[in-house]
């Protein structure tokens, strides 16, 4: 599948932006392979983008001190994206990743601290809300609207 954007490209854009917010962005490269890291106090984001490898994306809710309160990642897992098909899956992961970043440079990955932690992100198939567990992080649709999520104690993220 082709989107007419060259694997990556997408993404490069967007962490753009969120730099454009004043988010410290560092990229590095090696042959193919680019890996952005960003941060702030409340958060630590790494998206790693290899055209014949991998795309993914990693990003922490940190605590105040500096502990993983809850943790989201997407990635293209084991399946092989520089094989014709496995070509959706990769454009549709780097979307989720698009979708996430651009969220965040906007103020629009809602943040609920109370217990358990929980964030509301977006995706290709619609908002989701990611609770931590004791072993790790679960998640599923969120259907009740943004005024709903206010009303509930979410607060945007800072980007």
């Amino acid at each position: 599948m082709d989107d007419g954007w060259g694997r990556g490209e997408r993404l490069a854009v967007s962490m753009g932006r969120l730099r454009r917010r004043g988010v410290n962005v560092e990229r590095s490269a090696v042959g193919q392979a680019v890996r952005y890291e960003a941060g702030r106090n409340a958060y630590r984001l790494s998206v790693i983008v290899d055209p014949m490898r991998c795309i993914g994306l990693e990003f922490d809710l940190l605590a105040d001190d500096g502990s993983v309160l809850l943790g989201h990642a997407v990635d293209t897992d084991l399946y092989d994206i520089s094989r014709p098909a496995f070509a959706a899956l990769a454009v549709d992961v780097e979307s989720d990743i698009v979708l996430f970043i651009d969220a965040l440079a906007a103020g629009r990955i809602l943040l609920r601290l109370a217990s358990p932690p929980s964030l509301i992100v977006p995706t290709g198939e619609g908002p989701r809300v990611l609770r931590r567990t004791r072993f790790g992080t679960t998640g599923g649709p969120y259907r009740d609207g943004m005024d709903a999520a206010a009303r509930s104690g979410f607060v945007p993220v800072p980007p």
